[in-house]
């Protein structure tokens, strides 16, 4: 009976190794589909928007914009204690924090439109798949596995080829 109850358990095991095998892999296909689906989506919208895009007047407000947004976040991470305070210190914190965050968006923003304008769309599209992998590959990196550190860098530097 011992070995009927041994074999049985070898059986599910491998059944359950062979079925959570399975979900791995469709978990690993379905984010490759997702960051392939979010390069091709980044394109798109850097060919047919961020190119298309010569007024100074809507990049000065776009960058206005993302200032405000890095302010608000920069306030949610360093002065959480603001969220108790009467609104008038929140804006007052708020209009510092993103009047200094100006400098930092102008300086991507010059950045990324250099990159759109220099580099062709097809090494683009390679850029940012390899720094989409070298950025996975830093996150998974904290595990202290290589293996698993270079499993998103190997990922991505395959699809790019």
């Amino acid at each position: 009976m011992e070995d009927l109850a041994a074999a049985a358990w070898g059986a599910l095991t491998a059944a359950g190794g062979t079925l959570a095998l399975s979900f791995i892999i469709a978990i690993f296909l379905g984010i490759v589909a997702l960051t392939l689906l979010f390069v091709g989506s980044a394109v798109v919208a850097l060919e047919q928007f961020a190119r298309a895009s010569r007024s100074w007047r809507n990049r000065l407000g776009f960058g206005l914009l993302w200032s405000g947004v890095v302010g608000v976040a920069y306030l949610y991470r360093y002065q959480p204690e603001l969220a108790v305070q009467p609104w008038t210190d929140w804006l007052r914190a708020w209009t510092i924090a993103s009047a200094a965050s100006i400098g930092a968006v102008a300086f991507a923003m010059c950045g990324v439109w250099l990159l759109i304008e220099k580099l062709r769309p097809f090494a683009l599209t390679l850029g940012n798949a390899l720094l989409l992998g070298i950025g996975y590959a830093l996150v998974v990196g904290g595990s202290d596995n290589l293996g698993y550190a270079l499993a998103p860098l190997a990922t991505t530097g395959g699809v790019a080829a």
